[in-house]
């Protein structure tokens, strides 16, 4: 079998990260964004390791979200108590969007339910 030398392991800031060129193999986390890089000898920074078949998802007091690998995202959410008059109502929802979302409301007896 041949020999395997060993991954070395740094952290640091992404600006950190920019400016130095590492020994091939070399994987770096940054703090500051939370991301992975692989370091192979000759670019500065090194490439970003990608998660683009991962889903995200959550839940908070706003309600529940999911992520795409190909950014679309769902919230969804119950409301049992709201204002039914015709007075502005907020939303938060339970997770950001990257851009201004489409939303589907729906209403069954006293519920408000968005999507």
């Amino acid at each position: 079998m041949a020999s395997v030398n060993p991954v070395k392991k740094l952290r640091g800031t992404t600006s950190q990260n920019a400016a130095v060129t590492l020994e091939e193999g070399t994987i770096v986390y940054t703090t500051d964004d939370k991301k992975l890089y692989v370091h192979d000898g000759s670019m500065a920074g090194g490439k970003g390791v990608t998660m683009d078949d991962e889903w995200i998802s959550g839940s908070n007091s706003n309600g529940k979200y999911i992520k795409f690998p190909d950014g679309t995202m769902i919230c969804r959410e119950e409301k049992t108590h709201y204002d039914s008059s015709t007075a502005p109502q907020i939303i938060t929802f339970p997770a950001e969007f990257d851009s201004v979302p489409h939303v589907v409301f729906m209403q069954k007896r006293d519920t408000l339910y968005f999507i």
